[in-house]
């Protein structure tokens, strides 16, 4: 199946794959300032030279601990919106591991669920679909834990 390279989540924010994390051209259209690449290796760093840059080695298991990413990812995201930059988080599809992050971050910032961020995610990319692993944990973590992670830069 193919998905789409880049799907825009909110102003700022941007969401995809590693076909999109790829097309430096799009990205560079986009104004895209800042990476986050969820996968199991580091892929295309030299490409993200001019680019603020946040590797997070996860596979998509349903046994992977996605939790113990949050703080970083979620500081590194909210700082960098936070200053006005386009931030892209891509993994291999943009279909679990990079929804994952960007539900953390959106559950963060609004005071949200898990299933209330998936909808809004689902509602500008319609492949979003975590793991269950993911999902789990993200429904089972403590908002108040996730909300510090960006209240305390």
């Amino acid at each position: 199946m193919i998905y789409p390279p880049v799907s825009e989540i909110e102003p700022l924010l941007y969401l995809g794959s590693l076909q999109g994390a790829k097309d430096k051209e799009l990205l560079e259209s986009i104004g895209i300032q800042c990476i986050v690449q969820v996968l199991d290796e580091i892929h295309l760093d030299s490409l993200y030279e001019t680019m603020d840059y946040l590797f997070i080695p996860l596979a998509d298991w349903t046994s992977s601990n996605i939790v113990m990413h949050l703080p970083n990812a979620l500081k590194f995201i909210h700082q960098n919106i936070s200053q006005d930059k386009k931030v892209f988080i891509h993994c291999a599809a943009g279909v679990s591991r990079s929804v994952s992050i960007v539900c953390a971050y959106l559950m963060a910032k609004y005071h949200i669920s898990y299933d209330r961020a998936l909808k809004e995610v689902r509602n500008r990319r319609w492949c979003a679909l975590p793991n269950p692993g993911f999902a789990r944990q993200l429904r089972n973590i403590s908002l108040d834990a996730l909300i510090s992670y960006i209240d305390n830069p």
